[in-house]
């Protein structure tokens, strides 16, 4: 099975299987979404540091609270996101769409968007 097939997996059972994959495997697993489709997906208080989003649809998606610290967004979608107090310190945005993100009371600290 290939990585982000195995993540998505993970990732539909829902944010606490997510994130206690991630806190047993966080030196030694990239998260891979590349290209995945996320649409509409709540992943309210999901830890994705790292995570490779590159061309994924995350439309609607809702990520409040998230930590997507060192995550990689480029050319993801991102239109009518949801992202209320998440973190993206140090994360790439480069030829992201945001047309009507929500992004109220979060971190971007060191981004790079273009």
């Amino acid at each position: 099975m290939a990585v982000a097939e195995e993540h998505m997996m993970i990732l539909r059972q829902g944010v606490p299987a997510w994130n206690r994959f991630m806190r047993a495997h966080a030196y030694e697993v990239r998260a891979v979404f590349r290209g995945a489709n996320l649409a509409v997906m709540d992943l309210t208080n999901a830890v994705m540091n790292g995570a490779d989003f590159e061309g994924a649809n995350l439309r609607g998606a809702i990520l409040n609270g998230g930590t997507f610290q060192r995550a990689n967004f480029n050319r993801a979608i991102l239109t009518n996101l949801r992202a209320e107090s998440a973190r993206f310190l140090d994360s790439n945005f480069i030829g992201t769409n945001f047309e009507r993100a929500h992004l109220d009371d979060s971190s971007h600290g060191a981004v790079c968007c273009r």
